[in-house]
C-alpha cells in the first residue's frame, strides 16, 4: 500500500517541490494526483458540511418575530379550529342523539363512534401529513387539509344516516384536520428558535382559550336557534378559513437529504461520487437513526395508553361518587388550567437551562401519580383540584410536542417527526378509554381503571430518562467515496473515520491501495 500525505516521507518530497514552484495549493494537487493515479478502493475521508443542504443554500437564522408573529397567529387559529371540534364533541354528541334518535337502543354507542373516528384519523394520519409536508410543501398540504375539512363538515350537514357521518365527519374531516395540524406546528420552527417555546405556548393558549371556549359557549346556542343542519354549515365555514391561514406559511427551511452516499459509475471501475442532494425523499429515514427521537416516540406511545382515561371518565366518576355535586365544573377547571399552563410552560421552556423534554417528562409523571390516586379523593373539592392538575399536565404535554421535536431532530425534519409521533400515539390513545369503560362495566366503578391507567403514564416518564442530556438533532453526515476533482466544490470540513474530528483541508491524508 502506497501512502501519500502532505509533509510526509521522502517519497513525496519531489511532488511537494513541484507544487511549490507552480504556486498551487499543495492539498488540492495531492488530491488531484491521487485521483489521476487510479480509482481508490478505500478512503478514510468524510465530509461534514457547515450547514444544512437546502434548495437555496445556507438558511438565514430564524427571524424570532416579524412575519413570524403572523405565522404564529394563523397557526393558533388552525390549532384552535381543529381542537375546538374534537374537544367540544360532548356537545355535538347530545345534538347527534337528538337528531338521529329513531328509537335505536344503541344510538349513544353509534354516536360516540363518530367522535372516535375523528380523533383516531386526526392523529393516525399525522404520519402521512408529515411525509406529504416534506414532499409537497407545508403550505400545499395545509391548503388540501383545509379544503377537506370544509367538504367533510359541509357534507355532514346534509347526511340523513348517522352511519354516513363516520365517513364525512370522521374520515374526510379528520383527514383534513390531520393534514392541516401537523404543518401548523412544524412551520413555527421555521420562524422561531430562541422563542420557540413561547410561540408554541401562544398557539396552544390562544387556541384553547379563544376557540375551544368560544365553541363551548356558541354551539348550544346555535343548535337551539338555527338547528343541527345550519350549525354544521357555520362550522364548515370556520373550517374553510384554514385555507386562508395556510397562505401565510412560507417555509424558510428545506429538509436535508437522507443520504450522501455516492452511486457507482456506469460501465467503469470509477469510485462512487459524493453528492449532496437537496431533493426530498418520500420517507425521512434519518429521524429513525436518532436515538433520542426513537426513545421519545416509544415513551410517548406507552404513556398515551393511560392518557385519555381521566380526561374521558372523570366526569362520570364524579357523578357516581358525588351525585348532584356539579360535575360539569370539572371540564371547566380542566380547560382553564390547561390554557394557562400552556402559556406559562412555554415561557419557561425558552430558558437555556430548561430542556423541553424534561418538562414533558414531569407532566407524564405527575399525571400518572394523580390518575392512580383519583379513587382516593374523598370530597368533591379534591376532585376539582385533581381536574386542575390534569389540565396543567395536559397543557404541558401538548405545548411541548413541537419544541421537543425541534430539539431532537431540528426544524428541517420536524414535520415528519411530529407526524410519526402523533400517528403512533393514536392507537394507544384510542384504546385506553374503551378499556377503562370495559372495567367499569365489569366492576361497576372506575377504581381499578384509574389505578391501572396511571401505570403507563409513569412508565413513559421513566423511559424518557434514557434520552441523553444534550442529545443533538440529526445532522447531515455526507460520506466521501471519491476524492473530488479541481472543478468540484471544496468541502468545508473533513472528518476522519477513526477520530470523527474535523481537520483543516491542508492536513488531509489520502490513502490508496
Amino acid at each position: 500500500m502506497e501512502k501519500v500525505e502532505k509533509n510526509g516521507p521522502s517519497e513525496i518530497a519531489h511532488a511537494e517541490n513541484d507544487l511549490e514552484e507552480k504556486g498551487v495549493n499543495s492539498t488540492k494537487k495531492i488530491v488531484q494526483d491521487a485521483k489521476d493515479e487510479g480509482p481508490p478502493k478505500t478512503t478514510g475521508v468524510h465530509v461534514k458540511p457547515n450547514h444544512a443542504c437546502t434548495d437555496d443554500g445556507p438558511e438565514a437564522p430564524p427571524p424570532e418575530g416579524g412575519w413570524g408573529w403572523v405565522v404564529c397567529f394563523t397557526s393558533m387559529c388552525t390549532n384552535g379550529t381543529v381542537f375546538a371540534n374534537t374537544n367540544t364533541f360532548g356537545i355535538m354528541l347530545v345534538a347527534l342523539i337528538d337528531t338521529f334518535d329513531e328509537e335505536d337502543p344503541n344510538i349513544s354507542f353509534k354516536a360516540s363512534w363518530v367522535g372516535s373516528v375523528l380523533f383516531g384519523v386526526l392523529f393516525l394520519l399525522g404520519m402521512v401529513s408529515g411525509i406529504l409536508a416534506d414532499r409537497l410543501g407545508i403550505r400545499t398540504v395545509s391548503l388540501i387539509g383545509g379544503l377537506l375539512a370544509l367538504v367533510g363538515m359541509l357534507c355532514s350537514a346534509f347526511v340523513q344516516n348517522i352511519l354516513l357521518l363516520y365517513l364525512t365527519y370522521g374520515v374526510i374531516m379528520g383527514t383534513g384536520f390531520s393534514l392541516a395540524y401537523t404543518p401548523s406546528v412544524a412551520i413555527l420552527g421555521h420562524y422561531f428558535k430562541r422563542r420557540i417555546g413561547l410561540a408554541n405556548g401562544l398557539v396552544a393558549f390562544g387556541g384553547a382559550l379563544i376557540f375551544i371556549l368560544g365553541y363551548s359557549l356558541a354551539l348550544p346556542v346555535l343548535f337551539d336557534a338555527i338547528g343541527f343542519k345550519y350549525t354544521l354549515l357555520c362550522i364548515s365555514g370556520m373550517n374553510g378559513l384554514i385555507m386562508f391561514y395556510a397562505l401565510t406559511w412560507k417555509p424558510r427551511i428545506h429538509r436535508r437529504s437522507d443520504s450522501g452516499e455516492g452511486r457507482a459509475a456506469e460501465g467503469s471501475a470509477e469510485a462512487r461520487k459524493t453528492r449532496c442532494s437537496c431533493s426530498s425523499d418520500l420517507l425521512n429515514k434519518r429521524i429513525w437513526r436518532n436515538r433520542g427521537y426513537v426513545l421519545w416516540v416509544v415513551a410517548t406511545s406507552v404513556s398515551f395508553l393511560g392518557y385519555g382515561v381521566p380526561l374521558f371518565h372523570l366526569v362520570k366518576h364524579a357523578e357516581d361518587v358525588f351525585p348532584g355535586s356539579g360535575s360539569n365544573l370539572l371540564p371547566i377547571c380542566l380547560g382553564v388550567s390547561n390554557a394557562v399552563m400552556k402559556l406559562a410552560v412555554a415561557s419557561l421552556s425558552d430558558l437555556r437551562r430548561v430542556r423541553q423534554v424534561r418538562l414533558q417528562q414531569a407532566a407524564f409523571l405527575v399525571m400518572g401519580m394523580t390518575t392512580s390516586c383519583t379513587p382516593l379523593a374523598g370530597t368533591f373539592p379534591s376532585l376539582l383540584v385533581i381536574a386542575v392538575v390534569f389540565g396543567m399536565c395536559d397543557g404541558t404535554l401538548f405545548c411541548m410536542f413541537g419544541p421537543v421535536a425541534f430539539d431532537l431532530v431540528g426544524p428541517a425534519d420536524s414535520a415528519q417527526a411530529l407526524g410519526f409521533v402523533f400517528g403512533l400515539l393514536a392507537l394507544p390513545g384510542a384504546l385506553g378509554p374503551p378499556l377503562a369503560g370495559f372495567l367499569y362495566d365489569h366492576y361497576g366503578n372506575y377504581d381499578l381503571a384509574f389505578h391501572l391507567a396511571g401505570i403507563p403514564l409513569m412508565l413513559g416518564a421513566g423511559l424518557l430518562l434514557f434520552i441523553p442530556r444534550g442529545e443533538p438533532h440529526a445532522l447531515a453526515d455526507i460520506s466521501i467515496e471519491e476524492v473530488p476533482s479541481k472543478s468540484s466544490p471544496s468541502a468545508d470540513h473533513v472528518t476522519s473515520h477513526k477520530t470523527n474530528k474535523p481537520m483543516a483541508m491542508d492536513h488531509v491524508t489520502t490513502t490508496r491501495l
